[in-house]
């Protein structure tokens, strides 16, 4: 008899609709076997029309060419955009893949500057995407009539299955009061 694998997260897509049903939220969560949830990504609608004004998200365009060859693009929508009205100075983009293989890991990363997409290519015998969308923004503020520099870091775990491992995805256990992997 084979043994089904068991994963530690599957990714799903809940759905809010208010009592008028003019605006409906979406949010995806990794579940835990245990029912823990992690919210992940964020979509708002109103009226059937996505407002990216109030939503946080990613899209991933991922192919295959030839037998083990991936490349891709992941576009980055976050609602920081028009919630802080400080000057951007500087924002970076990366994702980083997690790939194994029997007893080696490899970790592959890919970085852009001041762009809302990150492009990736690399080779592989396994078509399981896994990782971490990460950006990191430098902001223009002045504190105390000082001028500074304010930095806002958002992580999104990534992955293009609908279960996964990911080692990205850290989750707070109550009664040992610890974060467990």
């Amino acid at each position: 008899m084979i043994k089904k694998k068991e994963y530690k997260y599957k990714k799903k897509w809940l759905e809010y609709i208010s009592s008028h049903k003019n605006t409906i939220e979406k949010v995806e969560v990794y579940l835990t076997k245990d029912k823990d949830t992690i919210y992940q990504q964020y979509k708002f609608y109103k009226n059937k029309v996505l407002d990216s004004t109030k939503s946080t998200f990613y899209i991933l365009e991922f192919n295959k060419r030839g037998e083990n060859e991936y490349y891709g693009r992941v576009y980055f929508h976050n609602k920081d955009d028009y919630e802080f009205k400080s000057p951007i100075i500087e924002k970076n983009l990366g994702l980083a893949f997690l790939h194994s293989k029997r007893d080696t890991t490899k970790v592959w990363d890919f970085e852009s500057k001041n762009k809302d997409y990150v492009e990736f290519e690399y080779t592989h015998t396994n078509d399981t995407l896994i990782g971490m969308l990460y950006e990191t923004r430098l902001l223009d503020t002045i504190i105390n009539g000082e001028k500074m520099i304010r930095i806002l870091e958002t992580g999104i775990p990534i992955d293009n299955m609908p279960k996964t491992d990911n080692p990205f995805i850290e989750v707070f256990d109550l009664d040992e009061n610890k974060y467990v992997r």
